[in-house]
């Protein structure tokens, strides 16, 4: 049941941004390695999430759940919302899997795992955009994103047709 995705979760000691369109904690037992990774990393990290604005359960349960808890949890949402992207400290991963029991363990996905502060900083900079609300000038930060990922999913298939 062990998905990289929540090693870097779990990795978290100061910051955990987390942009995805929508999260589901059902797994395949009684308990969710999502949700533990994120309630394990707000007891440590200030933890951000943004979703869909069409996610509101999965907002209110998480809300609900950093007040029950005390957890330094909170989550925001916004409209057309759909890349995924989790910065933990200055691990960042951007990634097709949808953050649920498709995404994370039935469905073959693909992601790039960056390690670098300047990255970090800088995917997290855009987060804080979409948090206030602000306007992005420029290219949006997603559409880099997106580049990316589509080079390692180019480079997966080149390496694996070697094989």
């Amino acid at each position: 049941d062990y998905n990289p995705i929540f090693k870097i979760i779990n990795s978290a000691e100061n910051r955990l941004l987390i942009q995805a369109p929508y999260m589901d904690f059902e797994w395949f037992g009684n308990s969710s390695p999502l949700l533990d990774a994120i309630i394990n990393a707000s007891k440590r990290a200030e933890v951000r999430i943004i979703l869909s604005d069409k996610d509101t359960a999965t907002k209110q349960t998480l809300e609900e759940l950093a007040k029950l808890e005390g957890l330094n949890l909170k989550v925001k949402t916004m409209e057309n919302l759909h890349g995924k992207m989790i910065v933990a400290d200055d691990v960042c991963l951007i990634t097709s899997a949808n953050l649920n029991k498709y995404g994370l363990k039935l469905n073959r996905e693909v992601g790039v795992v960056i390690y670098s502060e300047d990255v970090a900083d800088f995917l997290a900079e855009k987060f804080e955009e979409d948090w206030s609300g602000e306007k992005q000038n420029g290219i949006p930060y997603l559409i880099l994103a997106i580049a990316l990922l589509s080079i390692a999913v180019a480079s997966t298939y080149v390496l694996m047709k070697r094989r």
